[in-house]
């Protein structure tokens, strides 16, 4: 025993000096830049100049920084980054549908997809006060328990990847994408289609107004 420990600290000395030059060098040519697009106090990042213009583009529907001001369009700032960079490729593939949406990513490439994604991911979502009254949470909730909506969604409803985030966004957005769901009118996810086709439209109204109104811990 006591051999085999010799020859275990004697093989450690030896290969410490190449793994800490492995290291050093890792550490000083890995360039991590989603770091040059964190977040300042007031909760936004200036977009890197290479998206500027792709970014000013998404403005007049998403708002400033992906953090929309129009219940019909949703909040992108502080979406999962994985779940919008695969939308914005279903967008431009043409397996998600939407006239607003139509042609507004023909000339973006796929790192362009990407960045853009990224660049909303690290901006801080909104706060709203929507109010759901008891009634209509106790409804919810109890349909989002039949459905199993938290496995995938988390426990929050924050999202996770390529799932995304629910809690906090516009109630008539989220209505209008289950509805488009139930009725074949998005078939980019043939799961929530099939899920969604068991909800009652009274469900789904009480689902997206609790949704709605869930205020995550602060920088969720």
């Amino acid at each position: 025993m006591m051999r085999t420990k010799h020859w275990y600290g004697s093989w450690l000395r030896k290969i410490a000096p190449w793994a800490m030059g492995v290291l050093a060098f890792v550490l000083t040519t890995v360039r991590f830049d989603a770091g040059a697009q964190k977040p300042d106090a007031s909760g936004s990042a200036p977009p890197a100049a290479a998206i500027e213009e792709q970014v000013e583009r998404c403005e007049p529907c998403h708002g400033p920084n992906g953090a929309s001001q129009v219940p019909q369009y949703p909040i992108l700032a502080g979406q999962e980054m994985y779940y919008t960079y695969l939308q914005l490729q279903d967008f431009k593939a043409g397996r998600r549908s939407n006239p607003q949406m139509a042609g507004m990513l023909d000339d973006l490439s796929k790192d362009d997809l990407r960045a853009l994604a990224e660049y909303f991911a690290v901006q801080s979502w909104p706060r709203h006060s929507f109010d759901a009254g008891a009634q209509t949470i106790a409804r919810a909730t109890s349909a989002m328990a039949s459905g199993q909506c938290s496995q995938c969604h988390t426990g929050g409803y924050i999202g996770n990847s390529s799932i995304p985030r629910l809690a906090g966004q516009y109630p008539d957005y989220l209505r209008t994408t289950m509805l488009d769901y139930k009725h074949d009118r998005r078939t980019n996810s043939p799961a929530m289609a099939s899920l969604m086709e068991t909800f009652s439209k009274e469900d789904i109204e009480a689902m997206a107004a609790y949704l709605a109104q869930l205020q995550p811990q602060p920088g969720r």
